[in-house]
């Protein structure tokens, strides 16, 4: 493979990447990761103490 395409392929993949955070934002780096998410509040609903 040429050095060009292998620079065309390394942009490609971390232009996806920084796409797929944007859009897709994973819980584990989410704002309110513990707060709001369905988990939790099932955990407080049934008053039951969330292992770490």
């Amino acid at each position: 493979m040429s050095k060009k395409a292998t620079i065309i392929l390394l942009v490609v993949i971390a232009v996806l990447s920084i796409l797929r955070v944007v859009f897709f934002p994973s819980h584990r780096y989410g704002i309110d990761r513990d707060d709001n998410n369905a988990y939790t509040e099932y955990l407080k609903k049934n008053n039951i103490e969330q292992k770490r």
